[in-house]
């Protein structure tokens, strides 16, 4: 679903940004991509959106090499991803509604489809009574809110998160994670970038680290590796009790 192969990316000829950095995540993964700021992780998410062009390595989501994807195509794969952007983009003349419904728009779905999928999504993140408001009307807390609501209404193959839960109290966090999880066991695959770990701790779901600009720990590998150790300790100690006089 989501490929990086020796990625490398720079804004600026002596800044790199990514440095060999690989990932791969399966088609209905959760992954969480941590890291300190400046690490390297929205760099990724807008790769994958294809913001941006990698300057070495390959990209490849859900199949397509982003680097030879045509322009004309990039509106084409991004209907099948949302993205929950860090710092919102929410169009400050256009309704709390019509915000989140542009995605639905654009797929071409009938006016009473769009307003109960619309309805229904504000519910879930505390926003109905928002809906005719305006983004500069609003908190930091709730913009976030509706961001996360136009990610999620079209029900996306890839949901892409960008410190999704940043400006959120406690009790929200919590309910958009459950969101993201809902979403996510209904066959979206989820990477979400955070550095807060207490979003992760305790989850049970693979967490990827990255440092200046590389993948530099993957709670699936270091898992894979315990386990081909034990295997190999067990292996071990079997071919030693083989070999002991009877």
């Amino acid at each position: 679903m989501i490929q990086l192969f020796h990625v490398s990316m720079a804004y600026q000829p002596d800044q790199p940004v990514l440095v060999d950095a690989n990932l791969q995540v399966e088609k209905g993964e959760f992954v969480y991509l941590t890291g300190q700021s400046g690490a390297g992780k929205t760099t990724i998410l807008k790769l994958l959106f294809c913001e941006v062009q990698p300057t070495g390595g390959q990209v490849l989501v859900m199949g397509r090499n982003v680097s030879r994807i045509s322009p004309r195509s990039i509106p084409y794969l991004r209907r099948k991803i949302g993205v929950v952007f860090q710092d919102f983009r929410l169009l400050p003349r256009r309704t709390v509604a019509e915000n989140v419904a542009i995605g639905l728009e654009i797929l071409g779905l009938s006016r009473r489809e769009i307003d109960r999928r619309v309805a229904l999504v504000l519910k879930q993140v505390g926003l109905a009574h928002r809906a005719r408001g305006f983004p500069p009307q609003l908190s930091g807390g709730e913009q976030q809110r509706v961001a996360v609501a136009r990610a999620l209404i079209a029900e996306p193959a890839i949901l892409l998160a960008d410190e999704p839960t940043g400006n959120l109290d406690e009790d929200t966090t919590r309910d958009i994670m459950r969101l993201f999880g809902d979403a996510n066991a209904r066959g979206t695959t989820v990477l979400l970038a955070t550095h807060d770990r207490r979003l992760f701790e305790r989850t049970g779901r693979r967490v990827v680290r990255v440092e200046a600009g590389k993948t530099v720990f993957d709670s699936d590998i270091r898992l894979e590796a315990r386990e081909a150790e034990r295997q190999a300790a067990a292996s071990s100690v079997g071919r030693r009790r083989g070999g002991e006089p009877v």
